[in-house]
């Protein structure tokens, strides 16, 4: 049985998940491209946190965190459309893991006997973090985004390989 702060943990994975990935897909990255970003921006701030307090990052133990970023995806595919006409779904999504983070970022330091400044840090760290990633990842061109290269590359080859192209 999962206790309250794993699935604090799970709810704000599953919204920063989300939040990332909406901002990728309106930058028209492909699916992986947007999970990646996803994934960033879910996992971030709790892989810094983790590495500043000497603990293993629990994405790199515990499968979860890539599973809850492919419901995340799957989420934003299948109800997509509905979160395009929320115009503060970044915000939304955003501030639930925000929340969510801080909490468990300042639970883990405090279990790991840390005072309670530092807890305080950490939460901060927890929080924050992943946001900042996403936004350096949605400013730099990624090479599984729309734009990338190798996209178009693929649009090039794609238009000469069609009858009538160029």
């Amino acid at each position: 049985m999962p206790t309250f702060v794993q699935i604090l943990d799970f709810i704000g994975t599953f919204a920063f998940a989300i939040s990332g990935i909406r901002l990728a897909s309106a930058k028209r990255f492909d699916w992986f491209g947007a999970y990646v970003v996803g994934f960033v921006t879910a996992i971030g701030g709790g892989t810094i946190r983790d590495l500043l307090l000497d603990v293993t990052p629990g994405w790199m133990t515990d499968p979860i965190y890539l599973i809850c970023t492919g419901l995340a995806l799957l989420w934003v595919i299948l109800f997509g459309k509905h979160l395009i006409h929320l115009h503060n779904t970044f915000f939304i999504f955003d501030s639930i893991g925000l929340a969510l983070f801080t909490v468990v970022g300042v639970g883990k330091s405090i279990a790991l006997g840390y005072p309670f400044w530092v807890a305080i840090i950490m939460g901060s760290i927890t929080g924050d973090a992943g946001i900042v990633q996403r936004s350096r990842t949605k400013l730099k061109e990624s090479g599984t985004g729309e734009n990338s290269r190798v996209a178009q590359a693929r649009r090039k080859a794609q238009s000469v390989s069609q009858p009538g192209g160029r």
